[in-house]
């Protein structure tokens, strides 16, 4: 099969620069990957320019459309950007057109696919994106309205967890809807899992803005002066005030600090070298840190806001607190651990990663469920 992927973002990560990719790049890097070894085609649509961007060579296809800054804003996407899509894809000629996140494009590809009489397949994101949060991450009403015109009109909809399915079929009960848990393309072996001694700080990882409350790491680092934090991220576009306000509480508590925002090529190094990984959002879909912090024997420490389908909890993949307060407890539990025991379980969260997440198997999973749908 051919299967193409629309991203502006993945060029970047692809490049390894210092932008904000999004975990749906990131998540898709692991797919395409998967694609590949089963023997299917795979292209990246994305952006006009990409290519000299990118400036290196892969081994799927890149179709570059059109570029997002020409035209006269509030009508090009009419005169100028589905033209340019509808001219690329007719070309390349996929089974499948596949697109992730919560965007106007959900709406606009989901238009051309019809057009062009190819299925069209959207991937969840977040859990926020699949009920009525989605209205305080998205201020613009119509984008609201038609990232859920694309959901509404997709052939199929891929889930991240239980919870994502279960509002998505009662919200289109006919809808062909179903869940595949995210893959990770696991690089290193046990080697590369350091032994607790050589294990510092607990890191923290994610882009500056409400949802990943940070208001609740300030007060966890502030109970726990002789824990070392390390916090790797930088400001979203969107950032609030009470999320500004805690970026300065924490800049000022001592055992805290702050490693700026980290390329893909790095968060492997910065997780290897800490204890835990842990997790403050509010809400997440399924978060590809936790997929490479268990690949390098890293438990995660989390709440239950932030457990797809209970798998942190139920596999042993770290802790999982009732309530935000209840972290600082999980924390010491993690660090009270005696080094024999860290390093067994370590080897633990390593196979798991192995066992569950391997982007061959998962992809033959989703092209068995397509071809058995069709």
């Amino acid at each position: 099969m051919r299967f193409l992927f629309f991203s502006f973002e993945m060029p970047s990560l692809i490049r390894d620069t210092n932008e904000i990719s999004g975990g749906a790049a990131v998540q898709w890097r692991s797919w395409i990957r998967g694609f590949i070894d089963n023997g299917h085609e795979f292209g990246l649509l994305t952006y006009k320019g990409a290519l000299d961007f990118v400036n290196n060579k892969m081994d799927f296809d890149v179709l570059e459309c059109y570029d997002p800054k020409i035209g006269i804003k509030r009508i090009r996407v009419i005169y100028y950007q589905i033209p340019s899509l509808i001219k690329v894809i007719k070309k390349y000629n996929p089974d499948y057109i596949i697109q992730a996140s919560a965007k106007t494009q959900t709406f606009i590809l989901m238009l051309v696919a019809k057009f062009l009489k190819i299925p069209f397949i959207h991937r969840i994101a977040s859990d926020v994106h699949v009920d009525e949060r989605i209205k305080e991450l998205v201020d613009k009403k119509l984008a609201v309205y038609l990232y859920r015109l694309g959901l509404k009109y997709s052939d199929y909809i891929i889930a991240q967890n239980n919870f994502q399915f279960i509002k998505l079929k009662e919200t289109y009960p006919k809808k062909n809807i179903f869940i595949i848990h995210n893959p990770y393309v696991l690089e290193t072996g046990e080697s590369a899992i350091l032994p607790r001694e050589k294990r510092k700080y607990i890191a923290w990882i994610g882009n500056f803005r409400k949802i990943k409350n940070l208001p609740a790491l300030a007060n966890i680092a502030r109970e726990l002066p002789h824990v070392n934090f390390k916090i790797a991220g930088k400001e979203h576009a969107d950032l609030d005030p009470e999320t500004l306000e805690s970026l300065s509480d924490l800049k000022e508590i001592k055992n805290v600090e702050f490693v700026g925002y980290i390329k893909q090529s790095e968060i492997k190094s910065f997780l290897a070298k800490s204890i835990a990984l842990l997790n403050t959002s509010f809400t997440e879909g399924f978060s590809n840190t936790f997929l490479e912090a268990w690949s390098l024997g890293v438990p995660v420490i989390t709440t239950k806001n932030v457990n797809p389908d209970e798998i942190v909890s139920k596999n042993n993949l770290g802790k999982v607190a009732d309530d935000y307060n209840q972290l600082v407890d999980m924390i010491k539990i993690i660090m009270d651990y005696d080094e024999d025991e860290y390093d067994k379980l370590a080897l633990h969260y390593h196979e798991y990663v192995r066992e569950k997440h391997n982007p061959k198997m998962l992809a033959e999973k989703l092209v068995s469920y397509l071809t058995s749908i069709k």
